[in-house]
């Protein structure tokens, strides 16, 4: 049937969502693809009943009216995957916003559709012979996106055989055939791009397991609460805890090769200063600007309430056909609370019966079924392996972590970051409450790090969060009764937990040394304010008064080793240790002496 030819009928209209009447002889398909009103907004099915169907609308409905034509698309909301995407920006439906300015302004257009992939030649590589026998997820060439990433062209899903024609090498359209398979039913053509329904998880052979860590630079989040690469890890704080620019922080700093970045449903100047930015900065891991290995999604707070349902399982699609191609990705969603309430708003205008604060009942499963889409995996094809890690921004009202979409997640995750208000007033960053945060990703990742820093990592670590602990416990005798009460060994308790608090769990953002702290330097820090404090708690012990143990430099001289570089961190971590067992042994002289 032809998509000009109208199959329905506007019925009534509830915001986003359009009540439909459509031809009976219409075999209409659930999560349809159609095209509302005059102005063709894009729309999805979402029910239907008899002659009936519910649609929600990508788009701003304002001005639609009753009895204008439905059409139908014959297709599921689906992404074009292939070359361009790197470097992109879309908005949920994936329609390029860069171009869309250059064509129409500032706003886009009701119903505009432009090409999803850039209306260039690419210059292909081909990678398989005549006669090879392939199958869904085998490489047939490659592209490169910018000067060095290699887009690696795959025989879609459902194509398999022989191949009887390869392209030669040299430039082709992304929707031009480089290749045609002979399968049992007939040949088919394979282009350098492929639609895909973004709603359905992409196939792989298998997931498995690894022990190495998605590593931030950020101290408290690699040693402290740790995420292995494929994990799934939620980002939770109220308004003006640092979600957005720790967020922002990582896509800089983690250690992927590709990040696919979705702002749903935030602050357009949130989005507009990230895209400021971007072109500017080099990512860590390759020194190549940062854009050339991101895409992003910037689906703002003033766009349709609908699309932000779409933006977040658009970028998990991309996502997912990057780690096909055995690439690390990282997915980042800022955030997972407004798709929440997008999904309220929804379930709502449809008249659907509403679960807890008016959530739909179906609330947990989508979540579920979103972080599922993480994980490592045996990709198709060749022997190959990809990942892909979640980290989703969660925005409870007011700060309160009780509320049901960060329960939920909390229930999802693997690994869950707490943002602190009373941190973030106090300049705290990041504002990481690491008593109401976790990580059950600790033992996964422990091999890792006792291979790469020292086999006594796990000790240390769990050290450093017992004295913080009961940091937080003296500090709650100390409002009861005063200081006064405190003994040697909780006074000096106190100061070395503050240490460790300004030295290891606060970093500097702005910082060009303390923004990024490497393995072997972070596992350092925390060794040191530790050594510090079990040579006090011996010296306490062997009469040693804790004044003469406050009035060292020894605390001074440690915060300074926090801005010296990666390359002198070394030496001035062994050079300290050093000056420490001087201090100690000449202390326990002097008052042995006494």
């Amino acid at each position: 049937m032809s998509e000009d030819t109208s199959v329905g009928r506007v019925e009534g209209i509830s915001g986003p969502v359009v009540f439909g009447e459509i031809d009976p002889a219409v075999d209409l398909m659930m999560n349809e693809m159609v095209d509302v009103g005059e102005r063709r907004l894009i729309g999805e099915v979402t029910r239907i009943t008899g002659d009936r169907a519910t649609i929600q609308v990508y788009e701003e409905t304002e001005g639609l009216r009753r009895n204008e034509p439905i059409f139908r698309s014959g297709q599921l909301l689906y992404v074009k995957l292939g070359p361009g995407l790197i470097g992109s920006i879309y908005d949920g439906l994936q329609r390029p916003l860069t171009a869309i300015k250059e064509l129409h302004g500032e706003y886009i257009p009701p119903g505009v559709r432009l090409p999803k992939l850039p209306d260039r030649k690419w210059l292909f590589h081909p990678r398989v012979k005549l006669d090879d026998a392939v199958g869904p997820g085998n490489v047939i060439g490659v592209v490169y996106e910018g000067e060095f990433f290699e887009h690696r062209v795959m025989v879609p899903h459902g194509i398999s055989g022989q191949v009887i024609y390869v392209a030669e090498e040299g430039e082709y359209g992304v929707d031009d055939a480089v290749a045609r398979v002979q399968g049992l039913r007939g040949y088919h053509p394979v282009t350098m791009s492929h639609l895909w329904p973004v709603k359905r998880p992409r196939p792989y052979l298998h997931k498995h397991t690894v022990s190495e860590p998605l590593v931030t630079g950020t101290r408290v989040l690699d040693t402290i609460l740790p995420v292995s690469k494929g994990g799934t890890v939620a980002v939770a704080g109220g308004f003006g805890t640092g979600k957005t620019v720790l967020l922002a922080q990582l896509l800089k700093t983690i250690n992927v090769d590709v990040v696919v970045y979705v702002g749903c449903g935030e602050r357009g100047n949130e989005i507009a200063d990230l895209l400021k930015k971007i072109p500017s900065v080099r990512d860590r891991k390759r020194g190549l600007p940062l854009i050339n290995r991101t895409v992003i999604i910037a689906n703002t707070s003033n766009m349709p309430v609908a699309a932000r349902e779409a933006s977040v399982y658009t970028g998990a699609t991309i996502s997912e056909f990057y780690r096909d191609m055995g690439y690390e990705v990282a997915l980042i969603v800022d955030s997972t609370s407004r798709w929440a309430e997008a999904l309220r708003e929804l379930s709502s205008r449809q008249g659907e019966i509403p679960g807890e604060a008016g959530y739909p009942p179906y609330l947990a499963s989508r979540l579920g079924e979103f972080y599922g889409r993480a994980g490592n995996v045996h990709c198709l094809g060749e022997d190959r392996e990809g990942s892909l890690t979640i980290i989703a921004a969660v925005s409870p009202t007011g700060g309160d972590l009780s509320e049901p979409v960060t329960q939920k997640t909390m229930q999802i995750v693997r690994a869950f970051w707490a943002l602190d208000p009373e941190l973030a007033y106090r300049r705290h960053y990041p504002a990481i409450n690491v008593m109401q945060s976790f990580s059950h990703y600790v033992d996964t990742v422990e091999p890792f790090w006792v291979s790469q820093v020292g086999q006594n990592w796990m000790q240390v670590r769990n050290s450093a969060l017992e004295l913080y602990a009961e940091k937080l416990e003296v500090e709650r005798i100390v409002r009861l009764v005063g200081t006064g009460a405190l003994s040697s060994e909780e006074q000096i308790l106190l100061k070395n937990a503050e240490l460790l608090e300004d030295m290891f769990l606060k970093q500097s953002a702005m910082d060009p040394v303390d923004n990024y702290n490497s393995a072997e330097k972070q596992f350092q820090l925390m060794n040191l304010v530790l050594l510090l404090h079990e040579k006090d708690v011996e010296a306490i012990r062997g009469g040693v008064p804790a004044e003469a143990l406050l009035g060292s430099s020894l605390r001074k001289d440690i915060r300074e080793i926090k801005t010296m570089s990666d390359a002198d961190m070394n030496r001035a971590y062994w050079r300290m240790r050093g000056r420490m067992n001087l201090f100690y042994l000449r202390l326990r002289r002097e008052f042995r002496s006494q």
